[in-house]
């Protein structure tokens, strides 16, 4: 054990070497993930101040988790699991500053060319780092969680396996069924609002007898069909409203809580998509 190890602390050197005699010779046992190694390699990831360190520590840990698996040793196999998760967020981190001050090329990003009189040092691209294009995208989402967050869903702090993808799932904002609903409904309100506000202008410019008249046969069969379902829609929501005053008046009224029309046709029977279901926030799906 050199002094560095009993110190708790692991060079870049020490990493490699150990990567090394991996390769090499790997142990009847995963010697390597005692306590005091774990907590050696985590001390060295909160180090790393360059990308091909913290990949070493990841790569390292990728073989001791392997090791630790087939041994059958499940405590080895979860600190193995935790340096690899702490190690890809500390590398997102990395990534994520080297491409802010130039020293990592975005995806896609072009060369520069070399001038003969000046030296211009090229970004490194992610492949020449030996990093794909998903490992970046996915420990830089790890690296933006709140590292506390994280912290909560290590395998040493559940005491089960897990993954960065899992971690950047489990992490995201929970689906509010009920503020959906609320939502919903709000731009449903401020849809009829609108459509309402507006109709009363649409023949400002235009008699209605000659928009009526430029109308073809088949505007004319879908606006007649449709002046039916408006007027019950209408008296529906003229009823709900009636009875809306009257619970604002008296305080029994709860926002939101209250249905709508029993007999009036839904908006998207209006808007004429039938039966369209309602679109999905886009944050929420992802």
């Amino acid at each position: 054990m050199t002094i560095q190890e009993k110190q708790g602390v692991l060079s870049p050197g020490d990493i490699v070497g150990m990567t090394t005699a991996l390769a090499r010779r790997p142990p009847a046992k995963p010697e390597f993930l005692g306590l005091a190694k774990y907590d050696a390699m985590v001390s060295a990831i909160a180090e790393c101040h360059s990308i091909d360190e913290v990949k070493n520590i990841h790569d390292l840990s990728i073989a001791l988790e392997k090791y630790a698996n087939q041994a059958k040793n499940y405590d080895a196999e979860l600190r193995a699991m935790d340096v690899r998760i702490r190690a890809s967020q500390r590398a997102g981190e990395l990534i994520a500053e080297g491409q802010k001050n130039g020293t990592i090329a975005h995806v896609g990003q072009p060369r520069k060319e070399r001038s003969s009189e000046t030296t211009i040092l090229s970004p490194k691209k992610l492949e020449e780092l030996g990093i794909s294009k998903d490992q970046s995208s996915q420990w830089q989402q790890l690296a933006g969680i709140e590292p506390k967050e994280v912290e909560k869903q290590l395998p040493l702090a559940t005491g089960k396996r897990t993954s960065v993808k899992r971690i950047i799932r489990e992490s995201r904002p929970k689906r509010d069924p009920a503020r959906e609903r609320e939502q919903k409904l709000e731009t449903f309100a401020l849809r009829i609002w609108g459509r309402l506000r507006d109709l009363p202008t649409i023949t400002e410019d235009m008699p209605l007898k000659e928009v009526v008249g430029a109308m073809n046969k088949q505007l004319v069969d879908g606006v007649t069909r449709s002046i039916p379902k408006v007027r019950t829609f209408l008296s529906a929501l003229e009823v709900d409203l009636e009875g809306t005053s009257h619970r604002r008046s008296t305080g029994d009224y709860q926002r939101g809580t209250d249905s709508p029309g029993p007999t009036g046709p839904n908006l998207a029977e209006l808007n004429g998509g039938g039966n369209e279901p309602a679109r999905e926030d886009p944050e929420l799906v992802r």
